[in-house]
């Protein structure tokens, strides 16, 4: 496609390239709200919902949430959030310094990962927010801080969480 900006036919999905070598992908549809790329340090306004991912090690990262349940996420509905940043599986060996390849040297589990902290905002009232960091088999490990006022709601994740996925609800 032409252009720095290279957008889907609905305008739900965007890649921009217009900074060299940092591009960012967004998605932005009803169901979903997710940046790709070099995206710490920057709010990111999806529809109803605001992303912002903070520091991490490699400068890039993923953030996103999904519905699993309703329709918008702003009322009665279930969302899956992943941030995922820097991540290497024990005992893996890289065959250069541009750590590129590994060639047949995967190493094995457990694999080593960082959580990428984040912020997420929706136009709700904080009562009406529970969040929860999940586990490795995806279950409720510890309800997470959410913090706001009578009509906008934050959840907030810091580099303890201890997860690099969480759910949220919006009752």
């Amino acid at each position: 496609p032409a252009g720095n900006v290279p957008t889907s036919d609905t305008g739900e999905m965007k890649w921009d390239l217009s900074t060299a070598g940092r591009g960012v992908v967004t998605i932005n549809t009803p169901r979903t709200k997710a940046v790709l790329g070099y995206v710490p340090n920057r709010l990111w306004q999806l529809g109803e919902v605001t992303l912002a991912p903070a520091t991490n090690q490699l400068g890039w990262c993923t953030l996103g949430a999904t519905l699993t349940h309703g329709s918008s996420f702003t009322n009665d509905c279930s969302a899956l959030v992943v941030a995922t940043g820097w991540w290497e599986n024990t005992g893996q060996v890289w065959k250069d310094a541009n750590k590129d390849s590994v060639g047949n040297q995967w190493g094995g589990a457990p694999i080593l990962m960082e959580v990428v902290p984040f912020t997420l905002t929706l136009p709700v009232a904080t009562n009406r927010v529970s969040a929860w960091a999940l586990d490795e088999r995806g279950q409720r490990k510890g309800a997470l801080t959410i913090t706001g006022t009578g009509t906008a709601a934050t959840i907030t994740v810091g580099t303890n969480a201890g997860s690099i996925w969480y759910e949220f609800e919006v009752s």
